[in-house]
């Protein structure tokens, strides 16, 4: 696209696509031919409606039709999108079982802070996309590696510990479940849980000794965290 054809795209009214996986299609119907699939957070410009389907267009100017069960016009999804500790875990595990794929940011694949910028994605916002770049945003929390503070959606971050010689290198990212099997989600091999309990079944001991730290994201106001509902002048 041009910057102008951007900005035009950018400005209009848009569907996004709000179940794990699905098609656009030819026609308003389901047996006369696809045009593509789409995944989760998925967002088109938006053309016409009818009572069953959207007429949508991609940004490769291909026009199709949407089942109307399958997605929400955008303002209409920001204003009712509730973000919670809550909603953090509901989306994190409707991702479980997903596969891995580096760079990847959907259901056909994706990889750990792929993972957590889908989820936050999903509760109304833009976060960094690498687990390097997340670690610098929002609060850091739980100072002392011990899981009492944290809260449920709070973004937990592994990799190698800063030495002498080296500096900290960030290489993985989770999201903490919060309850007492001290259960975290994270996209590796697939999204799975795991847990920071050495007594539970499916303890991961070697994130346990790998981790950093942890941040939190949601109620704190940071540059790096963008509020969907605030690039199109919505409050809270």
């Amino acid at each position: 696209m041009t910057k102008t054809e951007f900005d035009v795209w950018n400005t209009s009214k848009k569907v996004i696509f709000t179940e794990i996986f699905g098609f656009i299609y030819k026609e308003k119907s389901v047996e006369n031919g696809i045009v593509s699939d789409i995944s989760l957070g998925g967002i088109l410009q938006y053309l016409d409606e009818d009572t069953n389907f959207y007429q949508v267009k991609m940004p490769d100017n291909t026009v199709g039709f949407l089942k109307k069960n399958e997605g929400i016009l955008y303002e209409n999804w920001l204003q009712t999108v509730i973000p919670s500790e809550e909603n953090i875990e509901l989306f994190a595990k409707k991702m479980e079982g997903f596969p891995y794929l580096w760079g990847g940011t959907s259901a056909k694949g994706m990889d750990c802070s792929g993972f957590t910028k889908m989820v936050y994605l999903m509760n109304g916002f833009v976060i960094p996309r690498d687990a390097s770049q997340q670690i610098n945003a929002g609060k850091t929390v739980d100072e002392n590696s011990t899981f009492s503070d944290l809260q449920k959606g709070d973004l937990l971050f592994f990799g190698k510990k800063a030495t002498e010689n080296y500096k900290q290198k960030v290489t993985h990212v989770g999201i903490w479940l919060g309850n007492d099997k001290q259960e975290f989600i994270h996209a590796s091999g697939n999204v799975h849980i795991s847990s920071m309990e050495s007594t539970q079944p499916h303890f991961d001991e070697l994130n346990k000794n790998r981790y950093l730290g942890s941040r939190r994201y949601l109620g704190e106001k940071d540059a790096q965290i963008v509020d969907l509902k605030t690039t199109i002048g919505l409050k809270e």
